[in-house]
């Protein structure tokens, strides 16, 4: 039987609810939910728990999946509904109570989504093509991260030659493209960070079956994506991005099928409820 969720029924239950009483859900002090300018370019998120903001949180021009996406904890396949789910951009700007959580401030963006848009949504589960990361034949090659430690001590060669702002986007995990195909690093990164970008490279589910827990620091190269054009001083082209991680990382993705948890969204209004 599938699960109805809309507006009023996310309630917090103390122990004063053997006596009949329930207590409110958390909420934020105050909050603003509007359509983007059609005229704004670009987008991002900022402030929340565990941030150097935590008592604001700022989404502008983002599409209404994505703050979905992060108010529950899903990529972008486990949300099912309308097209405009992806296309509608919104401003939400709120301010967090002192002292609230992570998981109360995700009840919080969960309960302004559906008050504001009329959300009617449930959880099903799905099978989906996907892949499971986990360790080589001959065991992981990925560098445990040293705190503290000097970049010199930890940048990968490939990388000590690009310039700072570059250098930084790609420690990150944003692909870079090179004379012979893409490269991919991380510095202090979590595995489940890798596995994130490798799905959105596949465009296919990928899943952490490592039980690699610290922070790593990596770097490897795989061919370009099918019709992106190389450069005319290319020269010899990486392996496959399944042979890379396997080469590079010690890692391997072998191909699943596995059932994933989809938030769909049953009924959303376009127009949010007026602030």
């Amino acid at each position: 039987m599938r699960r109805i969720i809309t507006a009023p029924c996310f309630v917090l239950l103390t122990h004063g609810a053997a006596f009949g009483q329930a207590v409110a859900p958390p909420t934020f002090e105050v909050a603003s939910v509007r359509r983007a300018s059609p005229q704004a370019i670009g987008g991002g998120s900022r402030g929340g728990p565990g941030t150097d903001d935590p008592g604001r949180v700022a989404y502008s021009n983002m599409p209404l999946v994505n703050v979905l996406m992060a108010a529950y904890h899903l990529q972008s396949f486990q949300i099912s509904g309308p097209d405009w789910l992806k296309t509608e951009r919104y401003d939400i700007a709120a301010k967090i109570p002192d002292g609230a959580t992570q998981p109360q401030f995700d009840l919080m963006m969960q309960n302004l989504l559906a008050e504001r848009f009329h959300l009617a949504l449930h959880h099903e589960t799905r099978d989906f093509r996907a892949y499971e990361l986990v360790a080589g034949k001959n065991g992981p090659k990925l560098k445990e991260s040293v705190p503290n430690a000097g970049a010199d001590q930890v940048l990968p060669p490939a990388l000590k030659d690009l310039a700072p702002a570059t250098r930084s986007m790609v420690l990150a995990g944003m692909p870079l493209a090179t004379s012979t195909g893409v490269l991919m690093a991380g510095r202090g990164r979590f595995v489940k960070e890798l596995v994130e970008d490798l799905g959105l490279i596949l465009g296919t589910p990928v899943v952490d079956g490592t039980g690699l827990a610290g922070k790593y620091d990596y770097t490897f190269e795989f061919e370009r994506p099918q019709g992106a054009a190389p450069p005319a001083e290319a020269g010899a082209a990486p392996p496959n991005i399944f042979t890379a991680v396997q080469e590079q990382l010690g890692l391997k993705l072998e191909e699943k099928k596995l059932p994933f948890n989809v938030l769909v969204v049953d009924r959303a209004e376009k127009v949010p409820a007026e602030n």
